[in-house]
Parts: structure tokens; C-alpha cells; sequence
């Protein structure tokens, strides 16, 4: 049986023009993303898509980014598999754009 550990959070702020990543390293737990906060300082180049991908570079979520934000994301249903890292990737905005990432998650023991 899954038990949940308490809600954790990590983030990462980068320098303009460099792409945010959130590194759910693999465990002995499953990673349960529940809500991703994201923004830009201005508006993203066209195409521009947060993704979530498994250990294995599968992407199991792709969400496009039309506007600077602030944005929210729940995802109550994106798992990893058991002793999987999860990637979370806010693209690189551009030249003089800054990216913002905060992602709010579980880890269940089993």
C-alpha cells in the first residue's frame, strides 16, 4: 500500500535566457506532481511548452505557454514509476526573458 509523505516543493529561478528545471531525482518512492506555478518576465517565443517527462526522457505531459503569465498547472494525476526521476522543464524565453518555476509534489512509500 502507497502511503503519501507530505506535500514538498522545489523551484528553480534562473538567469534570463536560460531554461527553468525541476529535477525530482529517483528513489525508493513514486513522485506525484500535484501543481506547477510558472511565469515569464514577458511574453514567450511561439511553441513555447512546459513539459513533464519521466526518468527515460518520455514526455507524460506538454502544455503550451502563450502568454508571460503568472500560470498554475494541476496535475493531480502525473505519477513517476517507483524509483523514476521526473524532469518538469519551463523552456528558455529568450533574450532578456526570465523563467520562473515552482513545483509542488508528493512522494509515496511503499
Amino acid at each position: 500500500m502507497a502511503v503519501d509523505r507530505a506535500l514538498l516543493s522545489a523551484k528553480h529561478y534562473p538567469a534570463a535566457n536560460t531554461a527553468a528545471v525541476v529535477n525530482l531525482a529517483a528513489s525508493g518512492r513514486k513522485h506525484r506532481v500535484k501543481r506547477i506555478m510558472w511565469s515569464y518576465s514577458d511574453a514567450p517565443p511561439a511553441g513555447t511548452a512546459l513539459t513533464v517527462e519521466d526518468g527515460s526522457g518520455n514526455v507524460v505531459r506538454k502544455i503550451f505557454i502563450t502568454a508571460p503569465g503568472p500560470g498554475v498547472v494541476s496535475l493531480d494525476a502525473v505519477n513517476s514509476a517507483v524509483s523514476t526521476a521526473m524532469i518538469i522543464t519551463l523552456p528558455a524565453g529568450g533574450a532578456d526573458i526570465s523563467g520562473t518555476l515552482d513545483v509542488e509534489y508528493t512522494d509515496s512509500v511503499y
